[in-house]
């Protein structure tokens, strides 16, 4: 195996912040999902307006999709920075 696999390796497995920065991003981006999923799915127009429900609710969803690629991408670029701090304290 690698020398490089191998320090990435160790660090992953000592370090619990890098961990939990590489795990909670895609747990945040699914529960964040979710939620726009539920507050969304009641969301009814009346009158005249029935014709944007569709549109909207599509608009709506990307917005939440937006802002759990942007949690995600924040936490594993988070993760990338402990880890570089990390890897330091190590070797």
């Amino acid at each position: 195996m690698p020398e490089w696999m191998l320090r990435l390796l160790v660090v992953f497995a000592s370090s619990p912040r890098v961990l939990l920065a590489f795990i909670l991003g895609p747990a945040f981006y699914v529960v964040l999902l979710f939620i726009g999923e539920y507050s969304i799915s009641n969301f009814e127009l009346q009158g005249q307006y029935k014709v944007l429900e569709d549109t909207l609710t599509h608009k709506m969803m990307g917005k939440y999709d937006k802002a759990g690629l942007l949690i995600w991408l924040t936490s594993w670029v988070s993760c990338y920075k402990f880890y570089k701090k990390d890897k330091n304290k190590f070797y």
